[in-house]
């Protein structure tokens, strides 16, 4: 990792994650953006977590005035999680797709090609008055006992989590994410399929705005401030949130009654109590026996610890569409 030793004021930063897919490709290539931010801009590549708080430091340094960053939903995460948490500032921050899941991406409107996107962003910038056409996104605080938070847009645990912690089994790809997530569905229902146990439910307490929930087991839980999600699925039926607020959506059917109605579940649309319960929510506290998922990124907490979920931070995200 190169550090910058031209001092002059920057307008535009570049993180990339060395070590995401289109990177390892070759579908990353650094010379595009380099032409389109010419002197204008940085480019710095990451390849572990260290990397990320002095490359941040120094694009704040240097001025800048959008971020971009490059990779996909578990990067932006990462990236987004130290932007939030050492309290820095950049009036834009612009995702850009380059991993195998690009949730976020979609949802912001960013979700074409990065070098297009990037392009299309610098020339609807305003260089003299720093400014771009924006709205606020929220993002996700998710706060485990003692440690340090963490800062995301897609909470997930139960079916989620078993599914994703067998895709990290192997070098992430798109064929992968498939075969693991149709094995799930169907190779659940077979005794000695490796699947079997990853659609039974799971043992949560749910503490949703100060009022318990009913249930003491989810087939699954899910939480965000995007209403597009995984495989484009929109579970939440809404479109719209109030500043604080998160979706929430818990299921407590069996999986059986998951694949028969996976394709109304997906677009939001059965969600009659008590098998589904859709929130919007200022807080929530979850207490489980297993862990959670972030944005595409697993995480294992002890069993009984308290994880809460609040709106903890907003970023600018710039606008490309209307």
């Amino acid at each position: 990792m190169t550090i910058n030793t031209d001092k002059s004021r920057k307008s535009f930063g570049l993180i990339v994650n060395g070590n995401a897919g289109k990177v390892k490709s070759g579908a990353y290539k650094a010379k595009d953006f380099q032409a389109i931010f010419r002197d204008r801009g940085l480019i710095r590549e990451t390849h572990s977590l260290e990397d990320i708080p002095l490359v941040l430091k120094e694009f704040q340094e240097a001025g800048i005035d959008i971020l971009f960053i490059y990779g996909g939903d578990g990067t932006h995460q990462k990236v987004i999680s130290q932007v939030v948490a050492s309290d820095l500032r950049f009036p834009y921050v612009a995702p850009l797709k380059g991993g195998t899941m690009n949730m976020l991406v979609k949802d912001v409107k960013l979700g074409g090609s990065a070098k297009n996107t990037a392009s299309r962003i610098l020339d609807l910038y305003d260089p003299i008055n720093k400014k771009i056409s924006s709205f606020e996104k929220p993002v996700l605080k998710v706060t485990t006992d003692s440690q340090q938070p963490l800062y995301g847009f897609y909470f997930a645990n139960g079916i989620i989590y078993n599914i994703l912690k067998k895709y990290y089994e192997r070098p992430s790809s798109v064929m992968h994410a498939i075969r693991v997530t149709v094995g799930g569905l169907f190779g659940s229902f077979l005794p000695r399929h490796s699947y079997s146990h990853h659609f039974e439910p799971s043992q949560c307490q749910v503490i949703a705005d100060g009022k318990p929930l009913q249930w003491d087991e989810y087939l699954g839980i899910m939480l965000s401030t995007m209403n597009r999600v995984v495989f484009g699925m929109t579970p939440f039926g809404k479109d719209s949130l109030s500043k604080k607020q998160f979706n929430f959506v818990a299921y407590t059917f069996n999986k059986r009654e998951l694949l028969c109605r996976f394709v109304f579940l997906a677009r939001g649309r059965w969600m009659n109590p008590p098998s589904v319960d859709p929130y919007s929510l200022e807080f929530a506290e979850l207490i489980c026996r297993s862990g959670y998922v972030l944005d595409g990124e697993v995480y294992d907490v002890r069993e009984g610890a308290s994880t809460k979920i609040e709106v903890g931070a907003y970023l600018n995200i710039p606008m490309i569409s209307r």
